[in-house]
This record gives C-alpha cells, structure tokens and sequence, in this order.
C-alpha cells in the first residue's frame, strides 16, 4: 500500500529535479524517493559512525587513555605504515 503525501519544494529545486527526472526517464517522484532513502541510510550511517566512536572514547577513558598518548600511538603506526 503507497501512501502519500504532499512536499512543498522551491521553484528551483523542482525545475533541476524535474530536468534530471527527464534526463534519467524517471518520475520526480522516484528521484525524490531514491534521494529521501539515501539520505536516510546515510543520517542512519553518520549517527552510527557517532555511536561508535563514542563508545570507543568512553572505553579510552575508562582505560586510562589520553590525548598526548593517543597522539603518540598514532603516529608509531603511521610511521611503521610507511616503512613498509
């Protein structure tokens, strides 16, 4: 079942996306649908990457980790990176 509902655009934004709609042979509607999933997705992903990356720094702490010496350990695995 589609449900749908009704989006207010700016005139310009529905004049690009009705001329790629045309170039592609599609609807304004899909291309507003494929853009509306991929921007989901990707909030979805970010919000993840964020969720992780504060778990991590919450463990850092938590084991005593600090800045100068995540620094130091950076840049040992860059430097054993690039002897390689």
């Amino acid at each position: 079942m589609r449900e749908e509902k009704n989006a207010i655009l700016k005139p310009d934004v529905l004049a690009l996306l009705a001329e790629q709609a045309e170039t592609e042979g599609k609807t304004v509607d899909d291309l507003l649908d494929e853009a509306a999933r991929k921007l989901i997705e990707t909030r979805r992903s970010v919000n993840g990457l964020r969720s992780l990356v504060a778990e991590n720094r919450a463990q850092a702490i938590k084991d005593g980790w600090t800045k100068p010496s995540v620094a130091s350990v950076v840049k040992k695995h860059r430097q054993e990176k690039r002897a390689r």
